[in-house]
């Protein structure tokens, strides 16, 4: 490489020395009379040998860059050292042609300075080529006494020492280059060899099967075949390991005996092996391969049959086509000798002939260049559709399977695009071995297709993404499986149809990890229709309003009026009706449009706000949802305030509906429920309960209410749980000043519970569905509204622990807290109208008048002339407790009331009433604690 370098840029100095030569020619023909420093040597002469010196030089370089390096780079180096040191006295020598008045150095130092920045020069060499320069000027100035003033001896100095740092500059400079030259191309070839070998055998692979399988053509070839019999066997009984370690004595067995020969091995694929010979007869490759044979078979002492099948072509190849039909025949060869038994050898001759015929095995599993993908070294998209081609796919139970690695572009940035393709190798290679004599490809990326006829794929893949999940540590890797399977979809449509379902089926798998693999079925094919009209004209829907917005009453749980409205969306698709939105927003989500329908949705609710009439305005609020992905795709604070500001209308009055897993999830998103919180609008956590976060969320954010999950009343009157987890969550939120909503409630037996618990609103089916504006203007709740302060107040009165006395601690001995009758009602007059009511005083009332299925309201009316109730008339005043201890069928009753709240507008009172059955020896000691107790009034009856 040095030697090309210098001849390079020896050429390039001769051409400047030989343009000085020719350009000082020019001037002395145009300039004859001019005096010269030193007359003894003509100035023609110097520009004459100038050029005449660098005419051969010139000659000499060309003709070896046309012969790129072929003669001994020691030689060129030496010739081109001598042809410098000419130039070197040429540029001292050029001080003989400096005509009288001119510059006596100008040409020794233009020369100097090529000679010292283009070329190499060894260290020694260097200070030869400078003293060379300097030896002719020196003796000139010397012995024609040439005046010369100290300022040019101090700067010709200097120039020479300059010339010295500058070759030195340059030494470094190209040693450096040429070292990490050297270096790169040593790492290259290591890379080259690593990227041909395959790791568990040692032997080459079908990368370099493929780098290799043109050098073969025009020779005398051999192409043997083998395949390990049994092997499956051995894998499925002992174990992958015990497997891998009868690869790696086969491959370093066959490496002994071939490698003698010449012969080139390689691992084929899966348990199957190919090596190439040149120039080997086939009388001694029949005796080499029997005693491979015989070898094999005492190879391994673990007293299992271990035989190989082997199947060989010989013959000249001529070029690549007739490399690929030998491969071909050396491959049937081998499956003729599986077929005969195992252990057995069958050859034939590759024949001219066979040139153009298909090479079905070429195209099934190796060696074009253009059907292989280089880094795994498993078909590619062509490859892979060439070799389908011969599958019989009207026959028998086969799938084709997509598999993908999810987030591969994370995993990417994670442990860089080297880990990434160590990933997709190993990928390879566990598809390889799960699923033998099948069809494997790598597509695009992450995308690999298998074509198998195996059975029991379920288990195969389940065993294929267990082996990829955590072949990098540190790196839990999700292989999701899309299937495409003739035993579920018995019609077999277009190959590139196939494909492309068992993608879509595989794609239906993204951003989760609940479901590892699905098959593509006609549901998944109506559900894909769907998915694409929504996304084809939802754009159209938004602008031609298509999508109508409806609204869902939320009631208040006591008050029986309305507090507010969710705001819903529905599809009205122009002959065919309402698409319902399980239909739509999961496609939305997935396509990150969401938002979109989101803020649509905010821009009609505004305008609904924007038309209520002022007490309406007072009273109400008005939900909305954001999806998770709304946060994701936009800075969606901004965006709701925005939209929001351009109408007149109050913050306060929209609630922000987010559901509790997107809070859970998200970092981001929990700031950006703190922005909105900060701009003035309220949050509501919307499917509370449903996730395993729910008190990490109430715990981490500061949020204005909680919407049960329906959930909890689907299974309410047959399961234990739900009743008890509804009413602590009630509970709950109501300690940490929460409003509550309640979705779902469709009967009056669950409106009753949730009444009875405390719940501040609710939301379902029992009050009214989703309707269009024009329906609810006509619905009752429309004029019916709660107004704000009445919500407060309710809400207070919700927070009540039912289960204990009023005042804890006094006048409860005696009775536990379950033995305890409470009930909340609000008073107008002798009218009594009940909020609120605990378990105890139901079965209480129930058991009383012998009614089971009577609604509580009306247990109360038939109720409300017993001296108990009489005692809550005794309760005028707010705060001021009365008790009474009441005799009742046969027992005695302890009886406390007292005001606690007023609806002043409405000059009702809200008033508490507990009373508990006691035993009878311990009346007088109650008695007692009560007269002693102060600011009580006592009635004792």
């Amino acid at each position: 490489m040095i030697s090309d370098n210098n001849v390079q840029f020896g050429l390039a100095v001769s051409v400047i020395v030989f343009c000085i030569g020719l350009a000082g020619l020019i001037g002395i023909s145009y300039n004859p009379g001019l005096p010269q420093q030193i007359s003894d040597i003509p100035a023609r002469l110097v520009y004459m040998l100038m050029i005449l010196v660098n005419i051969p030089q010139i000659l000499f370089a060309v003709v070896e860059i046309a012969q790129q390096g072929e003669s001994d780079p020691e030689k060129v180096l030496n010739v081109n050292y001598l042809n410098q040191l000419t130039n070197a006295f040429m540029a001292g020598f050029a001080i003989f042609s400096t005509k009288t008045g001119s510059s006596l150095f100008f040409e020794t130092v233009l020369i100097m300075l090529a000679l010292s920045s283009l070329p190499y020069w060894r260290r020694i060499r260097g200070y030869v080529v400078i003293l060379t320069s300097i030896i002719p000027l020196w003796v000139a100035i010397t012995r024609y006494n040439i005046h010369v003033p100290w300022q040019d001896k101090y700067d010709i100095v200097i120039f020479y020492i300059l010339c010295l740092f500058i070759m030195t500059l340059r030494r470094h400079w190209l040693e450096q280059n040429f070292w990490l030259m050297h270096r790169t191309e040593l790492e290259n070839r290591a890379l080259e060899k690593e990227s041909r070998t395959d790791e568990l055998t040692g032997l080459e692979n079908r990368t370099g099967l493929r780098e290799d399988f043109s050098s073969f053509a025009g020779e005398q070839v051999i192409m043997i075949m083998m395949d390990l019999d049994n092997f499956k066997l051995y894998n499925d009984r002992y174990g992958h390991r015990f497997g891998d370690q009868i690869l790696h004595k086969t491959g370093q067995y066959i490496r002994k005996v071939f490698q003698p020969l010449g012969g080139k091995c390689y691992r084929y694929g899966g348990d199957e092996f190919l090596i190439v010979l040149q120039d080997v007869s086939i009388s001694l490759l029949d005796k080499e391969l029997e005693l491979l044979r015989t070898g094999y078979m005492s190879l391994f002492s673990d007293g299992q049959p271990h035989t190989l099948s082997i199947g060989y072509s010989y013959g000249r190849a001529e070029n690549e086509s007739m490399l690929r039909a030998a491969l071909s025949l050396a491959d049937e060869n081998l499956y003729a000798s599986k077929a005969a038994g195992k252990n057995q050898i069958s050859g034939k001759k590759v024949e001219a002939s066979m040139q153009n015929q298909k090479d079905d095995q070429i195209l099934s599993d190796l060696a074009s260049v253009n059907y292989m993908d280089k880094l795994t070294g498993l078909l590619n998209w062509e490859g892979f559709h060439k070799r389908l081609e011969r599958e019989n796919l009207n026959e028998g139970n086969w799938a084709v399977i997509c598999f993908d690695i999810d987030r591969f572009q994370e995993i990417n940035r994670t442990v860089g695009y080297a880990g990434g393709n160590d990933i997709l190798m190993k990928a390879a290679e566990w598809l390889i071995r799960y699923f033998p004599e099948s069809i494997i490809s790598r597509h695009d990326s992450d995308h690999f297709y298998v074509f198998t006829r195996c059975s029991g794929i379920e288990r195969r893949i389940r065993r294929v993404q267990s082996e990829v999940a955590i072949c990098r540590e540190h790196c839990y890797i999700f292989f999701r499986a899309g299937i495409w399977s003739h035993a579920v979809i018995k019609t077999v449509p277009s190959l590139n149809m196939i494909l492309d379902n068992a993608k879509y089926a595989c794609d239906t798998l993204r951003n989760q990890s609940a479901h590892s693999m699905c098959f593509y079925s006609s549901q998944v094919e109506e559900e894909r229709k769907k998915s694409a009209f929504v996304l084809n004209y939802f754009r159209e829907a938004l602008d031609k309003e298509q999508i109508e917005v409806y609204f869902q009453p939320i009631i208040g749980t006591m008050s029986k009026k309305c507090r507010g409205y969710e705001v819903l969306s529905r599809w009205v698709v122009p002959g065919k009706g309402i698409l319902s939105p399980g239909e739509y927003i999961p496609v939305l989500e997935k396509s990150y449009d969401i938002y979109k329908l989101d803020l649509y949705v905010l821009r009609k609710a505004c305008e609904f706000i924007r038309k209520l009439d002022e007490e309406q305005k007072k009273n109400l609020f008005v939900s909305f949802n954001l999806s998770r992905h709304d946060f994701q795709a936009i800075d969606i604070p901004e965006e709701v305030d925005r939209i929001v500001s351009s109408y007149p209308i109050p913050k306060s009055i929209l609630r922000v509906e987010v559901t509790e897993s997107a809070l859970a999830d998200d970092d981001n998103i929990r700031r950006d429920v703190a922005r909105l919180r900060k701009k003035g609008y309220k949050v509501w956590v919307d499917d509370f309960g449903s996730g395993v976060s729910s008190l990490n969320v109430l715990r981490q954010y500061d949020v204005d209410g909680a919407k049960l999950d329906m959930k909890f009343l689907e299974d309410f009157e047959s399961s234990k749980k739900s009743p008890l987890i509804i009413q602590n969550i009630i509970h709950l939120c109501h300690v940490l000043d929460l409003e509550v909503v309640v979705e779902g409630v469709e009967n009056q037996k669950q409106l009753d519970f949730v009444q009875k618990c405390g719940g501040d609103l609710i939301q379902g089916f029992i009050y009214s569905a989703p309707q269009s504006l024009d329906v609810i203007r006509h619905q009752w709740f429309w004029d019916s509204i709660a107004p704000k302060e009445d919500g407060k107040i309710y809400h207070r009165i919700g927070t009540i622990d039912l289960e204990r006395f009023f005042r804890q601690g006094e006048g409860s001995q005696g009775c536990s807290s379950g033995q305890i009758c409470s009930l909340l009602f609000e008073r107008d007059g002798d009218k009594r109208r009940l909020l609120r009511f605990n378990d105890e005083l139901e079965r209480t009332l129930r058991c009383m008048q012998q009614d089971q299925e009577g609604d509580m309201q009306t247990l109360l009316s038939r109720f409300k002339d017993t001296p108990i109730m009489e005692v809550s008339r005794k309760a005028r005043k707010k705060g001021s407790l009365v008790r009474s201890m009441v005799p009742y069928n046969h027992s005695f009753c302890l009886v406390q009331t007292c005001v606690v709240d007023y609806l002043e507008h409405k000059h009702r009172d809200i008033v508490l009433l507990q009373f508990a059955f006691m035993d009878k020896s311990l009346m007088n000691d109650m008695l007692q604690h009560m007269k002693h107790s102060e600011g009580l009034e006592i009635s004792n009856q």
